[in-house]
């Protein structure tokens, strides 16, 4: 009889994990990143050869225009330095039929140049070391770094290189290339950022299809993974 209550207990904790409501996908709120296709430029078309034109005749020279004024001087050029530190948060969430598994990883450098003092003017770029993986268990870290998944081996490095910054409403639309396994996907996703003295803070949360970098292992049937994952980062960066 206890038996039997057990196992009763047990199916209806796994009825439960299923049921409608649990974290086992994205939430609808979390924005989805864009990938993005760039057609190639055109060759721009030769103009028509003209006839010649019959010299003008010569006319007195003008007096000279007043120089235009000068434009104002754009902000100087600064630098912050991403390092490792205990703000600083670079996390993934990923899904599968019984919930969720979060991790991220802990070694990472990079920098955000503002070119003209804007952060319109930002130049974003950062690695990450693989093999720093964390997770809530080892056995899921381990899986993590296969052939099948990040394969770390072979690709020791992730890595995200900014391309534009536009201003959207009260946050950002980041582009850039994200290189995952050995492939770049050039993407669009929206952070928040802010300076504050020597110091740049940015936020980010978006979804990307892991498919997209070769990431297609389904996990197990019955408890299958998806296939949207969501970044996370959370980056406070000191003027270098």
């Amino acid at each position: 009889m206890k038996a039997i209550q057990i196992l009763t207990a047990l199916a209806l904790v796994a009825a439960i994990t299923v049921l409608p409501g649990c974290e086992n996908k994205p939430a609808d709120d979390i924005p989805r990143a864009v990938t993005n296709t760039e057609a190639p430029a055109e060759a721009p078309a030769e103009a028509p050869a003209e006839a010649p034109m019959e010299a003008a005749p010569a006319e007195a020279p003008a007096e000279a225009a007043p120089a235009p004024e000068a434009a104002a001087p754009a902000g100087e050029p600064v630098t912050f330095a991403i390092v490792p530190n205990d703000e600083n948060v670079i996390g993934f969430t990923g899904y599968k039929v019984t919930g969720k598994q979060q991790g991220g990883w802990a070694e990472y450098d990079g920098s955000v140049t503002l070119a003209t003092g804007a952060i319109e003017s930002a130049a974003i770029n950062i690695t990450i070391e693989m093999q720093s993986l964390f997770s809530g268990s080892t056995m899921l870290t381990d899986t993590l770094l296969t052939e099948s998944w990040f394969n770390a081996k072979e690709f020791p490095q992730a890595s995200f290189t900014s391309s534009k910054v536009e201003k959207a409403g009260d946050a950002y639309n980041v582009s850039g290339d994200l290189t995952l396994r050995g492939v770049t996907k050039n993407i669009t996703f929206p952070a928040q950022i802010s300076v504050d003295g020597d110091t740049l803070s940015t936020q980010a949360k978006f979804a990307v299809n892991r498919s997209d970098w070769g990431i297609k292992d389904t996990g197990f049937a019955g408890d299958l993974v998806e296939d949207e994952v969501v970044i996370e980062f959370s980056v406070v960066a000191n003027k270098a």
